[in-house]
């Protein structure tokens, strides 16, 4: 039989689990890279989460409002804020991937450049 993915093994660097080691064994990017890319989706997706969470009080506020400049006072909160937490989100991506060690995936592209010996006599 075979070990159950949950299960974990000690290596030098740590304790690892099999499902880690399988999905990287066969991934064309380092591991510092591929780190790199799951935290940046994870911060993504943190942030768009809060900020669907924001968009939603600020239509309850925009419904409660009885007047139109409390619907202009809200509405220039809104996108002040947003506008500091596009800010902020986009440091802290930059930040992320700005890793020492990150290189780009190493993509060979075909060559077009003819050999000598390709022309059929």
């Amino acid at each position: 039989m075979t070990e159950p993915a949950k299960k974990t093994r000690n290596t030098e660097s740590g304790a690892t689990t099999v499902a880690q080691d399988s999905m990287t064994a066969f991934s064309v990017m380092p591991e510092t890279a591929l780190r790199a890319w799951f935290g940046m989706g994870l911060e993504a997706l943190q942030f768009v989460s809060s900020r669907m969470q924001k968009d939603i009080a600020t239509q309850k506020a925009m419904l409660a409002c009885r007047s139109l400049e409390d619907i202009r006072k809200v509405q220039a909160d809104f996108y002040n804020q947003a506008v500091e937490d596009y800010r902020a989100q986009v440091s802290r991506v930059m930040e992320i991937m700005s890793v020492p060690g990150i290189e780009g995936p190493k993509i060979v592209f075909p060559s077009t450049k003819r050999s000598y010996d390709d022309v059929p006599l």
